[in-house]
């Protein structure tokens, strides 16, 4: 029998104390029995067993990272999905979405109102100690739908209300389209349909912002065909006096959806010679007031001459234009 060193794997006599080899001592059980043909250390083999069950360990523990990291991985994705659908649709349709509204704001060109104005002013307060800014401007309403000759009044809220300058100035991208008449001091404007299409309402402050930018809103607006006015069959009925606290409106049917043509003051006189009923049995008379002829509203009227027939008019255009 012999001895062979675990630690360089030489073979030495089996009364060997001592490795001839690498020195090392056999007293501490530091070597195997075996014969001479190629023995392997005991130790030597179980060291190898656990460095490859530390290593099959941490392949393991790789492996279960990588899956666990995957499954994260999904779980995001799927709750980001979730959350698009609980929103406002798929990622997709807010894609399509917001490149609409890009594009719709793209496609507006902010008009130089204060320039059109000279207002110095606006530049002035700019200098004045205690300056404060502009933040926004908020629209009465976003859209606006006027018939043709019918006037609306739109405004602007302005913030702060402690806005060391709170004057706003209002443009319209198609001047043919509405007709507008504003007041700086209060923010308001009046706007009256012309004809029909669309166009762009601007209004824009005249004090600046924290950035020292100006600050502006916009409305859409479309004006719509107006109704068409009615002509009833003439047959005088009796003079009346207009009984109002401003002015009674004249239209051109008998209704408040018919275009207004004009305002007739209190104490007016109009001659009636037709009369109908609108669609809440509010009754209006077709009259003759100066050179023009509409309806009005037939409980502001009080008759003052029922007698007689009037027989001197003539037609004129579409209207019966009575003289």
């Amino acid at each position: 029998m012999s001895k062979i060193c675990s630690k360089c794997g030489s073979t030495n006599f089996d009364s060997a104390t001592i490795c001839s080899r690498c020195g090392s001592l056999f007293n501490d059980g530091a070597y195997s029995v075996g014969n001479t043909a190629g023995a392997v250390s005991s130790k030597t083999a179980k060291e190898e067993k656990k460095s490859i069950e530390r290593s099959s360990k941490i392949l393991v523990i790789a492996i279960v990272s990588i899956v666990v990291i995957i499954i994260g991985l999904v779980i995001t994705l799927l709750v980001t999905q979730l959350s698009g659908h609980n929103d406002t649709g798929t990622g997709v349709e807010k894609a399509q979405v917001n490149s609409a509204t890009q594009q719709e704001e793209t496609s507006l060109s902010k008009p130089d109102i204060l320039a059109s104005y000279n207002d110095t002013d606006a530049e002035e307060a700019q200098n004045i100690e205690g300056f404060v800014p502009v933040v926004s401007l908020t629209p009465s309403t976003e859209h606006l739908e006027l018939k043709e000759n019918e006037t609306q009044l739109v405004y602007v809220t302005l913030e702060p209300d402690g806005a060391t300058n709170k004057k706003v100035y209002w443009e319209a991208d198609d001047s043919s389209v509405i007709n507008i008449d504003f007041d700086a001091e209060s923010g308001e404007c009046t706007v009256t349909g012309l004809t029909e299409g669309k166009t762009v309402l601007w209004a824009e402050a005249a004090g600046i912002n924290f950035q020292g930018e100006r600050v502006y809103t916009y409305i859409t607006i479309e004006v719509i065909k107006g109704l068409e006015p009615v002509y009833p069959e003439e047959s005088y009925i009796g003079d009346f006096d207009v009984n109002v606290k401003t002015f009674l409106s004249m239209r051109t049917g008998p209704s408040t959806e018919y275009e207004e043509i004009a305002q007739i003051q209190d104490g007016e006189t109009v001659e009636a010679y037709a009369y109908e009923y609108d669609d809440t049995n509010t009754m209006w008379y077709f009259v003759k007031w100066g050179s023009k002829v509409g309806w009005v509203h037939a409980d502001y009227l009080t008759e003052s001459n029922a007698d007689g027939y009037d027989e001197d008019y003539e037609e004129y255009g579409d209207y019966d234009i009575y003289e």
